[in-house]
């Protein structure tokens, strides 16, 4: 987890508070939300760029911890059902079958963001044209070709639906970190600046 320290804003802010240096707590407590909001929403507009079409499951995973002024902590995160597949996007390393194999879609029907959609597996194998097994050291589950008409047409290869790998290795891409440390630091002084206008009912 990374930390930014506001320490010079709050002082900053104290100054000008002046003679309503009471309202620092709640001072804090707006800005530093303010500011990881901002992080929020850079990340869930990144995502586009980063990942081919990805699911609103996967945006609604970026979240946020808001600051109170009993507690003037604030964070940015992504939430642990998103993480378990995003942290090798963020990190890079090499992803292994949680059972027998990782699944991988190759000419199977694909939903609106790319994946299989719900009970492929099981309905691809319940179809009489369609095999799980090896062809040329490939595993996965197949597609027959239509029966032969003609010895030309004998010779058309099984289709790959889906495959089935081992392990998949991941290159760091989703810049989590970064973005986010980038959003609050741009962002700290300015929330800092407009919590204390509007505490204290100055004109922007």
């Amino acid at each position: 987890m990374i930390q930014l320290s506001a320490v010079a804003e709050v002082a900053s802010a104290r100054r000008m508070l002046g003679d309503a240096v009471k309202q620092l707590p709640f001072v804090t407590a707006v800005a530093l939300t303010s500011v990881v909001k901002l992080a929020q929403v850079a990340e869930q507009r990144a995502l586009p760029s980063v990942f081919d079409r990805p699911t609103p499951f996967t945006g609604r995973g970026i979240a946020i911890q808001s600051a109170s002024k009993a507690a003037p902590t604030a964070a940015v995160y992504v939430r642990p059902a998103q993480a378990a597949y995003l942290i090798l996007e963020e990190t890079g390393g090499t992803r292994r079958p949680a059972k027998r194999a990782i699944v991988m879609p190759a000419a199977a029907p694909k939903n609106a963001y790319g994946n299989l959609p719900r009970n492929a597996l099981s309905r691809l194998k319940g179809r009489k044209d369609v095999f799980v097994g090896q062809v040329n050291g490939v595993g996965g589950i197949w597609q027959r070709p239509p029966r032969a008409k003609s010895r030309q047409s004998a010779k058309i290869a099984p289709k790959l639906l889906i495959g089935f790998e081992d392990l998949t290795k991941y290159q760091p891409r989703f810049g989590f970190k970064p973005r986010a440390v980038q959003a609050i630091k741009a962002g700290l002084s300015p929330a800092f600046r407009e919590a204390v206008r509007k505490v204290l009912g100055t004109p922007s």
